[in-house]
Parts: C-alpha cells; sequence; structure tokens
C-alpha cells in the first residue's frame, strides 16, 4: 500500500517515456509507485524499460494496442495506491507536483479530484502557464455545471484523483477515443466536488504526435461527450440539443483550416478541401468568413507574389462593395 500510484500508458514513445519517468523520479514527495503500461507499442519500448522494471523503480505491464484509456484503466486495476495520478509518456511533471496536490487534498478532504494549470513545452521551450480552472487562485466546489459547458482540464496530467471514487465509476469510457478524459471528470464531478490551485502541474509537450492533433474526430467525440451528459440531467434541466461550446468549436474549426491550408501549400488539393469540408460542418460561419478565406486558399494556391497581388484587389473589392452597401446610405441619411 502506497499513498500514490502514479500511471503511464505508453505508445510509440521510446525517446521521450525515460524523461518522463525521470520527471516522476525527482519528485519531492517519495511515497508513490510507479506503473507503466504499454499499450502494444511496435518500437522498442520494452527494451528501454526492462532496467528500470527489473530493478523495481517502476512495475511493467504490457498489453496488445487498445488504445489509451484502455492502457490507464489496466493501470487504475493494478494500482494499490490512496491517490491515482496519470502522466501521458510524452509530458514531464514538476518537482513538487504531487506534493502540493496532496497538500490541497489535506486542505479540502471532501474533494474527490484536485487539478492546477499546465504550461506548454515543444522545440521553443516552456511556454507561460495556461489557466485550467476557476478565476479565483483556490477554489473548492461543484465544478459540473461549468465543465459540462468547457472542459478547461487540458490533460489528466494535471491532476490527483481518490482512487475509491475512480474505481467506483469504472475509470475511463475505452468507446470514447480523445475526449475519454472529459467524460471521466464530467462522471467524477457528480461524485463531489473538486479544488483548483493556480499552480503549475504539467509541463505538455506539443508536437505533431499528439493524439489530440486529430481535430475533427476529436470535435466529434466531444460532441458525444456533450450530449451524453446533456442527457443526464434532471429533466428540468435538461437543455434542447445544443451545438458544443463556442470556445471549443472555434478552437477545433481553426485547427481544420490550418490543416487545410498546409494541405493546399503542398498541392495536396483532395485532402486540402477534405480539411475545409470539415472546418464548415463545425462552424461554418468561421471557416467560409473572408479571413479564412483569404489565408487557406488565396495564400495557399497562389504562390507569392500573385498571391499577394490577388489580396489587395479583393481587399479593394470587398471595401468597395461595404461601401456601396452601408457607408455611402448612412452618409446620404446623415446629410438628409
Amino acid at each position: 500500500m502506497c499513498t500514490v500510484s502514479v500511471v503511464v500508458p505508453t505508445y510509440k514513445h521510446s525517446d521521450l517515456v525515460v524523461q518522463t519517468l525521470e520527471s516522476v523520479f525527482a519528485q519531492t514527495f517519495s511515497d508513490y509507485e510507479v506503473i507503466v503500461v504499454n499499450d502494444g507499442s511496435p518500437d522498442n519500448t520494452g527494451q528501454v524499460l526492462q532496467p528500470l522494471a527489473e530493478s523495481g523503480k517502476i512495475r511493467y505491464f504490457r498489453q496488445a494496442n487498445r488504445g489509451q484509456a484502455a492502457a490507464r484503466n489496466r493501470g487504475l486495476a493494478q494500482a494499490r495506491g490512496e491517490f491515482i495520478a496519470f502522466l501521458d509518456d510524452d509530458d514531464l511533471w514538476p518537482a513538487d507536483k504531487l506534493q502540493w496536490q496532496l497538500e490541497l487534498f489535506k486542505t479540502y478532504p471532501q474533494s474527490v479530484l484536485v487539478h492546477g494549470d499546465c504550461a506548454i513545452i515543444g522545440h521553443r521551450g516552456v511556454g507561460e502557464p495556461s489557466a485550467a480552472g476557476p478565476t479565483s487562485d483556490v477554489f473548492f466546489g461543484d465544478l459540473h455545471d461549468e465543465l459540462l459547458e468547457l472542459n478547461h482540464i487540458v490533460s489528466p496530467g494535471c491532476t490527483l484523483i481518490r482512487a475509491d471514487v475512480l474505481k467506483r465509476i469504472e475509470g475511463f469510457d475505452e468507446r470514447i477515443w480523445g475526449a475519454d478524459d472529459w467524460d471521466l471528470y464530467l462522471k467524477l464531478a457528480r461524485q463531489g466536488p473538486f479544488a483548483y490551485r493556480r499552480r503549475t502541474a504539467l509541463l505538455y509537450r506539443r508536437h505533431d504526435d499528439n493524439a489530440s492533433q486529430d481535430h475533427y474526430r476529436m470535435y466529434l467525440n466531444c460532441c458525444t461527450v456533450q450530449r451524453r451528459h446533456d442527457w443526464m440531467q434532471p429533466p428540468g434541466k435538461r437543455p434542447p440539443r445544443r451545438p458544443l461550446n463556442r470556445r471549443m468549436r472555434t478552437h477545433y474549426c481553426h485547427q481544420c483550416l490550418r490543416q487545410a491550408e498546409a494541405a493546399l501549400r503542398r498541392r495536396a488539393l483532395a485532402g486540402g478541401l477534405q480539411w475545409w469540408s470539415r472546418a464548415v460542418r463545425i462552424d461554418a460561419a468561421i471557416a467560409l468568413s473572408y479571413q479564412a478565406t483569404q489565408a487557406a486558399l488565396v495564400e495557399a494556391i497562389i504562390p507569392q507574389p500573385a498571391a499577394a497581388w490577388v489580396n489587395r484587389v479583393v481587399g479593394a473589392v470587398r471595401w468597395r462593395l461595404l461601401s456601396l452597401l452601408y457607408v455611402a446610405p448612412e452618409r446620404k441619411r446623415l446629410n438628409a
């Protein structure tokens, strides 16, 4: 028995997983176990982790590839700790992450989950932490309705969760790809209050292999989660069928537009149009706007410097049309 079970699912990140584990071993709090679940990784992850498993620094399990949610659930089933902390195999923890989150549990013992902020890391280094919770520096209370509107917890790596509550709700839903963590937070929020502190709990590594880079699939699964939990509301609070939160919808639409622009710059017309159509399905008003058309079509398809000339012509024509439709009639009205 230990205080914290750290569950690390890994897949095709043999070059990063050891660095991730070193950030766990460097924690200022030491009463923990580390469970690593190899989700059928085809690379040399097993060989890389073998010395750590033989030395007893980690408990190592391997399974056929079933997805990140299944790997987390496998680790949860093996966990012996009072609390569960998840960490993806490409992210890092600050050295005091477990310590301050356990202290927050002592301050608010009724909590089922505590969480903090994350800072983005990548080839440009460490960015500023992004707020992942309420506006106050410390918060304790019911976050279900707020979470149902917007998932502001960037990654499970930001959290520390009571193991008994997590096992009671049977962990992650393996049928929901990419948005299974949002579904989990909403189920946990029905079990009890959350606690939050404005403090960095995770260094989130952003790269092209992030699961969340499949933006359209993420969007569809987020819609599934929102509809599911809308229908779990009492009849009086159950909202009518609604689109995904504006902030989330805008995010996924812009990401699809970026994918469209990248494909068109590579002269991959079919791929570009496919991403463009996905952006339209998410939010037609954004995807069909002048700015999006200018960025994804004109600048991507027409080579420079012709694109700059086309943009100037389009801008002039657009301004002239706006003047005829709005400015001239208003000026005539004021002079009358």
